[in-house]
Parts: C-alpha cells; sequence; structure tokens
C-alpha cells in the first residue's frame, strides 16, 4: 500500500437521507506509538479549534448549521492505520439558506487550525482512557479480550 500523499474525492448521491457527509480520511502505517498519537489527535481535532475554543461556540457554531455535528474516530485496516473527521449537516435543499460553504469552512477550522494547547492535551487523554476503560467494562469487548488473550500469539 502507498501512503504517499494521495487526494481522492468521492461523491455519493443518494435521495435516501437528508444530510450531506463530508469525511477526511488520513491514512498511514501502522505502528503503536504513532497509533496512540493519532486516537490522542482524534479526540482533540473533535472537541475545539481557535475560532471555536469554547465548548459553547462550536456548539453555537454546529447549531447554525441546522445542527450539524462533528466526529473524529481512528481505524485499522491491516496494516493500516486510518483517521477520519467527519461533518455531517442538514442538505441544503431542506432549508431556507445555502450554507454547503460553512460546513466546508467548519471543517477547514477544525483539521488546519485545531486547539492545540496543553489543557486540551490533558483533557484528551482524559477522556481517551475513560473511553477505553467503559469499553473493558462491556461484557462482550471483555469475553472478546479474552478469547484473544486464550489463543496466544500467532
Amino acid at each position: 500500500m502507498d501512503y504517499n500523499t494521495q487526494t481522492e474525492i468521492q461523491l455519493i448521491h443518494t435521495p435516501k437521507f437528508k444530510d450531506i457527509v463530508i469525511s477526511v480520511r488520513f491514512l498511514s502505517p501502522l505502528n503503536r506509538k504513532e497509533a496512540l498519537s493519532r486516537n490522542l489527535l482524534s479526540v482533540m481535532l473533535q472537541d475545539r479549534c481557535e475560532k471555536y475554543d469554547t465548548k459553547d461556540k462550536v456548539t453555537a457554531a454546529l447549531d447554525d448549521l441546522y445542527g450539524a455535528s462533528i466526529a473524529s474516530r481512528t481505524l485499522t485496516y491491516g496494516n493500516a492505520h486510518m483517521l477520519e473527521f467527519r461533518c455531517k449537516a442538514l442538505n441544503e435543499k431542506f432549508c431556507t439558506t445555502a450554507h454547503l460553504e460553512q460546513q466546508f469552512e467548519l471543517i477547514h477550522q477544525f483539521l488546519f487550525h485545531p486547539l492545540l494547547s496543553e489543557e486540551c492535551f490533558r483533557e484528551a487523554k482524559d477522556n481517551l482512557l475513560d473511553s477505553i476503560q467503559r469499553r473493558m467494562d462491556k461484557p462482550s469487548t471483555f469475553a472478546t479480550n479474552q478469547a484473544m488473550l486464550m489463543m496466544g500469539e500467532n
């Protein structure tokens, strides 16, 4: 798999949904140290940015886009690790105002001007640890992990 910078745009038009989802994905080789960094970055990206530096400002910006949402996550595909940032907003044809450019501007702010402060880092680290611990409290996740341990290496 080639991890060189590559841009690919896919437009999927469907009448099934009333939302426009814009997803930006970054793919890179998988290694434990960088995976941890990308997981922390993922949590920080969806939290705040320089322009919307408080949770109230983020909420107001999302409300201005008819209740839009932003999310970021990481996924593993074989030997690759992907960070995905997505923004979902109501399709303009169901609104009285055009806001697709506003949706792209919001994405631009979060991806190119994230709020990378010590406070945000500590909060992201705590949130990530809490998320992992909550996941381990689920019986199905615990059972899967125990089964993997019983199988051993290879």
